[in-house]
Protein backbone atom coordinates (compact mmCIF):
# COMPACT_ATOMS: atom_id res chain seq x y z
CA UNK A 1 0.00 0.00 0.00
CA UNK A 2 1.59 3.40 -1.04
CA UNK A 3 -0.23 6.36 0.59
CA UNK A 4 -0.75 9.03 -2.23
CA UNK A 5 -1.75 11.56 -0.32
CA UNK A 6 -3.06 12.26 3.02
CA UNK A 7 -6.36 10.68 1.95
CA UNK A 8 -5.47 8.91 -1.04
CA UNK A 9 -3.74 5.03 -0.85
CA UNK A 10 -2.65 2.89 -3.97
CA UNK A 11 -2.89 -0.67 -3.96
CA UNK A 12 -0.91 -2.91 -5.83
CA UNK A 13 -2.16 -6.37 -5.43
CA UNK A 14 0.44 -9.37 -5.68
CA UNK A 15 -0.15 -12.20 -7.58
CA UNK A 16 2.54 -14.96 -7.52
CA UNK A 17 0.77 -16.55 -10.40
CA UNK A 18 1.19 -14.27 -13.89
CA UNK A 19 -2.50 -13.39 -15.25
CA UNK A 20 -1.48 -14.22 -18.74
CA UNK A 21 -1.17 -17.73 -17.33
CA UNK A 22 -3.59 -18.14 -14.33
CA UNK A 23 -6.52 -17.10 -17.18
CA UNK A 24 -5.51 -20.41 -19.06
CA UNK A 25 -6.62 -22.56 -15.71
CA UNK A 26 -9.66 -22.75 -14.28
CA UNK A 27 -7.81 -23.64 -11.18
CA UNK A 28 -4.95 -21.37 -11.39
CA UNK A 29 -7.55 -18.75 -11.90
CA UNK A 30 -9.03 -19.35 -8.61
CA UNK A 31 -6.10 -19.74 -7.12
CA UNK A 32 -5.05 -15.94 -8.08
CA UNK A 33 -8.85 -14.46 -7.20
CA UNK A 34 -8.32 -16.20 -3.74
CA UNK A 35 -4.97 -14.57 -3.12
CA UNK A 36 -6.30 -11.52 -3.97
CA UNK A 37 -8.78 -11.55 -1.99
CA UNK A 38 -6.97 -12.07 0.99
CA UNK A 39 -4.72 -9.51 -0.03
CA UNK A 40 -7.74 -6.77 0.03
CA UNK A 41 -9.79 -8.08 2.59
CA UNK A 42 -7.77 -6.18 5.52
CA UNK A 43 -7.87 -3.04 3.66
CA UNK A 44 -11.59 -3.28 2.64
CA UNK A 45 -12.68 -4.05 6.31
CA UNK A 46 -10.27 -1.35 7.46
CA UNK A 47 -11.43 1.71 5.17
CA UNK A 48 -15.11 0.98 5.97
CA UNK A 49 -17.59 4.89 5.05
CA UNK A 50 -14.95 5.88 2.25
CA UNK A 51 -14.40 5.70 -1.35
CA UNK A 52 -12.71 3.01 -3.61
CA UNK A 53 -11.67 3.56 -6.82
CA UNK A 54 -11.46 0.07 -8.70
CA UNK A 55 -9.72 0.08 -12.56
CA UNK A 56 -10.17 -4.04 -13.13
CA UNK A 57 -12.53 -6.30 -12.01
CA UNK A 58 -10.96 -8.71 -10.77
CA UNK A 59 -10.06 -6.33 -7.94
CA UNK A 60 -13.78 -5.98 -7.19
CA UNK A 61 -15.61 -8.32 -4.54
CA UNK A 62 -19.50 -7.60 -4.45
CA UNK A 63 -19.34 -8.59 -0.64
CA UNK A 64 -17.04 -6.05 0.37
CA UNK A 65 -18.37 -3.05 -1.87
CA UNK A 66 -21.39 -1.91 -0.10
CA UNK A 67 -18.84 -1.45 2.63
CA UNK A 68 -17.63 2.05 1.15
CA UNK A 69 -20.23 4.95 0.35
CA UNK A 70 -18.40 5.34 -2.95
CA UNK A 71 -17.51 2.82 -5.30
CA UNK A 72 -16.07 4.27 -8.91
CA UNK A 73 -14.88 1.89 -11.85
CA UNK A 74 -12.43 2.90 -14.08
CA UNK A 75 -13.44 1.01 -17.20
CA UNK A 76 -10.42 2.20 -19.41
CA UNK A 77 -10.25 -0.58 -21.64
CA UNK A 78 -12.30 -3.50 -23.03
CA UNK A 79 -11.07 -6.60 -20.05
CA UNK A 80 -14.22 -8.39 -21.15
CA UNK A 81 -12.73 -8.87 -24.38
CA UNK A 82 -9.18 -9.35 -24.05
CA UNK A 83 -9.93 -11.83 -21.39
CA UNK A 84 -11.98 -13.89 -23.42
CA UNK A 85 -9.07 -13.78 -25.85
CA UNK A 86 -6.39 -15.12 -23.72
CA UNK A 87 -8.26 -17.34 -20.83
CA UNK A 88 -10.57 -20.23 -20.70
CA UNK A 89 -13.87 -20.49 -21.07
CA UNK A 90 -14.79 -20.45 -17.32
CA UNK A 91 -12.12 -17.94 -16.63
CA UNK A 92 -13.91 -15.60 -19.24
CA UNK A 93 -17.57 -16.20 -17.21
CA UNK A 94 -15.95 -15.24 -14.23
CA UNK A 95 -14.51 -11.60 -14.93
CA UNK A 96 -17.57 -11.23 -16.90
CA UNK A 97 -19.70 -11.57 -13.68
CA UNK A 98 -16.90 -9.94 -11.55
CA UNK A 99 -17.73 -6.77 -13.46
CA UNK A 100 -21.48 -7.21 -13.60
CA UNK A 101 -21.61 -7.07 -10.05
CA UNK A 102 -18.76 -4.54 -9.90
CA UNK A 103 -20.88 -1.67 -12.62
CA UNK A 104 -24.16 -2.43 -10.32
CA UNK A 105 -22.45 -1.97 -7.28
CA UNK A 106 -20.79 1.04 -8.67
CA UNK A 107 -21.76 4.82 -7.85
CA UNK A 108 -19.99 5.89 -11.12
CA UNK A 109 -18.33 4.11 -14.09
CA UNK A 110 -15.59 6.13 -16.06
CA UNK A 111 -14.74 5.38 -19.12
CA UNK A 112 -12.78 6.17 -22.44
CA UNK A 113 -14.46 5.02 -25.19
CA UNK A 114 -18.42 5.93 -25.83
CA UNK A 115 -18.21 2.26 -27.96
CA UNK A 116 -17.43 0.28 -24.58
CA UNK A 117 -19.76 2.67 -22.75
CA UNK A 118 -22.99 1.05 -25.65
CA UNK A 119 -21.83 -2.59 -24.82
CA UNK A 120 -21.38 -1.93 -21.16
CA UNK A 121 -25.12 -1.04 -21.09
CA UNK A 122 -26.16 -3.24 -23.33
CA UNK A 123 -25.07 -6.48 -21.57
CA UNK A 124 -25.61 -5.00 -18.12
CA UNK A 125 -28.37 -2.42 -18.23
CA UNK A 126 -28.31 0.97 -17.24
CA UNK A 127 -25.67 2.80 -15.07
CA UNK A 128 -23.83 6.76 -14.61
CA UNK A 129 -21.57 7.16 -16.63
CA UNK A 130 -18.94 9.79 -17.12
CA UNK A 131 -16.69 9.51 -20.53
CA UNK A 132 -13.55 10.81 -20.74
CA UNK A 133 -11.97 10.52 -24.21
CA UNK A 134 -8.59 11.39 -25.21
CA UNK A 135 -7.08 14.27 -23.42
CA UNK A 136 -3.35 15.17 -23.19
CA UNK A 137 -1.61 17.36 -20.48
CA UNK A 138 -1.02 20.63 -22.01
CA UNK A 139 1.94 21.44 -19.78
CA UNK A 140 3.87 18.75 -21.08
CA UNK A 141 3.17 18.53 -24.50
CA UNK A 142 3.02 22.08 -25.52
CA UNK A 143 6.33 22.73 -25.33
CA UNK A 144 7.03 20.77 -27.91
CA UNK A 145 5.53 22.82 -30.54
CA UNK A 146 7.10 23.59 -33.30
CA UNK A 147 10.27 22.32 -32.65
CA UNK A 148 11.29 24.34 -29.36
CA UNK A 149 13.04 21.65 -27.63
CA UNK A 150 16.08 20.47 -28.42
CA UNK A 151 16.13 16.77 -30.47
CA UNK A 152 17.17 13.91 -29.02
CA UNK A 153 20.50 12.76 -29.95
CA UNK A 154 18.94 9.16 -31.57
CA UNK A 155 16.33 10.94 -33.58
CA UNK A 156 18.69 13.46 -34.67
CA UNK A 157 20.54 10.85 -36.46
CA UNK A 158 17.43 9.75 -38.76
CA UNK A 159 16.55 11.91 -41.74
CA UNK A 160 13.38 14.39 -42.20
CA UNK A 161 10.80 14.89 -42.77
CA UNK A 162 9.44 12.36 -39.93
CA UNK A 163 6.54 10.55 -39.74
CA UNK A 164 5.91 9.35 -36.24
CA UNK A 165 4.19 7.21 -33.76
CA UNK A 166 4.39 6.87 -30.20
CA UNK A 167 3.14 3.94 -27.70
CA UNK A 168 3.65 0.50 -27.84
CA UNK A 169 4.45 -1.37 -31.17
CA UNK A 170 2.17 -4.45 -30.14
CA UNK A 171 -0.19 -6.54 -33.00
CA UNK A 172 -2.53 -3.74 -33.09
CA UNK A 173 -0.65 -2.09 -35.55
CA UNK A 174 -1.25 -2.59 -39.42
CA UNK A 175 2.36 -3.23 -40.38
CA UNK A 176 1.14 -3.40 -43.95
CA UNK A 177 0.19 -0.47 -44.08
CA UNK A 178 3.15 1.06 -41.94
CA UNK A 179 5.31 -0.41 -45.03
CA UNK A 180 3.05 0.84 -47.81
CA UNK A 181 3.50 4.41 -46.09
CA UNK A 182 7.49 3.84 -45.77
CA UNK A 183 6.88 3.17 -49.96
CA UNK A 184 5.13 6.26 -50.58
CA UNK A 185 7.79 8.36 -48.68
CA UNK A 186 11.07 7.13 -50.00
CA UNK A 187 12.51 10.49 -48.21
CA UNK A 188 11.10 10.55 -44.93
CA UNK A 189 11.53 8.60 -41.88
CA UNK A 190 8.94 6.45 -40.10
CA UNK A 191 9.55 6.31 -36.76
CA UNK A 192 8.27 4.25 -33.69
CA UNK A 193 9.22 5.50 -30.37
CA UNK A 194 7.82 2.96 -27.92
CA UNK A 195 8.50 -0.83 -26.71
CA UNK A 196 8.38 -3.92 -29.04
CA UNK A 197 5.93 -6.21 -27.76
CA UNK A 198 7.15 -9.88 -26.90
CA UNK A 199 6.96 -12.12 -29.78
CA UNK A 200 6.06 -9.26 -32.35
CA UNK A 201 7.62 -10.25 -35.61
CA UNK A 202 8.36 -6.34 -37.74
CA UNK A 203 10.21 -8.88 -40.24
CA UNK A 204 7.98 -7.04 -42.81
CA UNK A 205 9.63 -3.69 -42.30
CA UNK A 206 13.23 -4.97 -43.23
CA UNK A 207 12.08 -4.57 -46.51
CA UNK A 208 12.24 -0.82 -46.23
CA UNK A 209 14.90 1.04 -45.48
CA UNK A 210 13.37 3.88 -44.03
CA UNK A 211 11.37 2.80 -40.75
CA UNK A 212 12.80 2.91 -37.19
CA UNK A 213 12.36 1.35 -34.45
CA UNK A 214 14.14 3.80 -31.03
CA UNK A 215 12.66 1.60 -28.41
CA UNK A 216 11.09 2.70 -25.35
CA UNK A 217 11.45 6.27 -23.88
CA UNK A 218 10.85 8.07 -20.42
CA UNK A 219 6.79 9.58 -20.52
CA UNK A 220 8.51 13.32 -19.96
CA UNK A 221 11.02 12.83 -22.72
CA UNK A 222 8.40 12.29 -25.44
CA UNK A 223 7.77 16.17 -26.12
CA UNK A 224 11.18 16.23 -27.25
CA UNK A 225 10.61 13.54 -29.79
CA UNK A 226 7.42 14.97 -31.19
CA UNK A 227 8.96 18.23 -31.52
CA UNK A 228 11.11 17.24 -33.97
CA UNK A 229 8.85 15.15 -36.24
CA UNK A 230 6.45 16.53 -38.82
CA UNK A 231 3.18 13.85 -38.77
CA UNK A 232 1.79 12.47 -35.71
CA UNK A 233 0.53 8.86 -37.07
CA UNK A 234 -2.10 6.08 -35.53
CA UNK A 235 -1.48 3.08 -38.18
CA UNK A 236 -4.07 0.84 -36.14
CA UNK A 237 -5.78 -2.42 -38.25
CA UNK A 238 -9.42 -2.13 -37.00
CA UNK A 239 -11.30 -4.71 -35.56
CA UNK A 240 -13.53 -5.74 -32.54
CA UNK A 241 -11.00 -4.70 -30.07
CA UNK A 242 -9.35 -1.08 -32.06
CA UNK A 243 -12.82 0.13 -32.82
CA UNK A 244 -13.38 0.21 -28.67
CA UNK A 245 -10.21 2.55 -28.21
CA UNK A 246 -9.93 6.48 -27.62
CA UNK A 247 -5.94 6.65 -28.35
CA UNK A 248 -4.29 9.38 -26.00
CA UNK A 249 -1.78 9.70 -28.19
CA UNK A 250 -4.05 11.59 -30.70
CA UNK A 251 -4.19 14.92 -28.26
CA UNK A 252 -0.39 14.52 -27.18
CA UNK A 253 0.57 14.91 -30.79
CA UNK A 254 -1.81 17.84 -31.49
CA UNK A 255 -0.41 19.37 -27.93
CA UNK A 256 2.78 19.11 -29.90
CA UNK A 257 1.42 20.86 -32.73
CA UNK A 258 0.83 18.17 -35.22
CA UNK A 259 -1.41 17.36 -37.14
CA UNK A 260 -2.83 13.16 -37.05
CA UNK A 261 -2.99 10.80 -39.51
CA UNK A 262 -4.77 7.65 -37.88
CA UNK A 263 -7.20 4.83 -39.29
CA UNK A 264 -10.86 5.36 -39.18
CA UNK A 265 -11.06 4.63 -35.08
CA UNK A 266 -14.64 5.53 -34.41
CA UNK A 267 -14.02 7.17 -31.08
CA UNK A 268 -11.74 9.95 -33.25
CA UNK A 269 -14.67 10.44 -35.76
CA UNK A 270 -15.69 14.11 -35.22
CA UNK A 271 -12.83 14.99 -32.88
CA UNK A 272 -11.26 18.45 -34.27
CA UNK A 273 -11.29 16.89 -38.18
CA UNK A 274 -9.16 20.27 -39.37
CA UNK A 275 -6.12 18.09 -37.03
CA UNK A 276 -7.39 14.50 -36.71
CA UNK A 277 -7.53 12.82 -40.26
CA UNK A 278 -9.21 9.39 -40.16
CA UNK A 279 -8.74 7.38 -43.22
CA UNK A 280 -10.49 4.11 -44.49
CA UNK A 281 -7.85 3.15 -46.55
CA UNK A 282 -3.78 2.46 -47.49
CA UNK A 283 -4.36 5.34 -50.33
CA UNK A 284 -6.47 7.69 -48.09
CA UNK A 285 -3.92 7.38 -45.51
CA UNK A 286 -0.65 8.20 -47.46
CA UNK A 287 -2.82 11.04 -49.27
CA UNK A 288 -3.45 12.69 -45.97
CA UNK A 289 0.07 12.78 -44.31
CA UNK A 290 1.04 14.39 -47.67
CA UNK A 291 -1.12 17.18 -47.34
CA UNK A 292 -0.05 17.07 -43.59
CA UNK A 293 3.66 17.52 -44.40
CA UNK A 294 3.08 20.39 -46.83
CA UNK A 295 0.89 22.18 -44.28
CA UNK A 296 3.47 21.69 -41.37
CA UNK A 297 3.77 23.92 -39.05
CA UNK A 298 0.15 23.89 -38.11
CA UNK A 299 -0.99 26.45 -35.82
CA UNK A 300 -3.85 25.89 -33.17
CA UNK A 301 -5.23 28.35 -30.57
CA UNK A 302 -4.04 27.80 -27.08
CA UNK A 303 -8.13 28.04 -25.85
CA UNK A 304 -8.85 25.11 -28.26
CA UNK A 305 -5.52 22.97 -26.78
CA UNK A 306 -6.76 23.84 -23.13
CA UNK A 307 -10.04 22.91 -23.99
CA UNK A 308 -8.97 19.27 -24.45
CA UNK A 309 -6.35 19.09 -21.83
CA UNK A 310 -5.85 16.56 -19.50
CA UNK A 311 -5.66 19.24 -16.46
CA UNK A 312 -9.05 20.95 -17.66
CA UNK A 313 -10.42 17.25 -17.68
CA UNK A 314 -9.48 16.71 -14.45
CA UNK A 315 -10.86 19.53 -12.90
CA UNK A 316 -14.37 18.86 -14.77
CA UNK A 317 -14.08 15.23 -13.27
CA UNK A 318 -13.43 16.56 -9.40
CA UNK A 319 -16.28 18.87 -10.02
CA UNK A 320 -18.67 16.14 -11.21
CA UNK A 321 -17.07 13.44 -8.24
CA UNK A 322 -18.20 16.05 -5.42
CA UNK A 323 -21.42 15.92 -6.93
CA UNK A 324 -21.74 11.90 -7.04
Amino acid sequence: MVQIRENIKLINAFLPIHDQISYHSPILEHLNFKLLQKQLRSFWLAERQKAIWIMHPSFSNYRYLGKFNQVIYDCYDEFIYLNRKNTSDIASKQLFDREKNLILHANLVILASPVVCERKKRDYGEFNDYLILNPASYSIFTPARHGRLQTPDDLDLIPQPRIAYIGGVKSLIDQQLVFDVAQAFPEASVVFIGPLSLGMDTSLWDNSSNIYLLGPKPYNSLPAYLSSVQVGIIPYGLDYYTETLTPCKAMEYVMAGLEVVSTAIPSLSGQHPEVIHLAHSSEEFIAYIESCLERYPYKLSDELLWANSLELEMRKLSDFLNNV
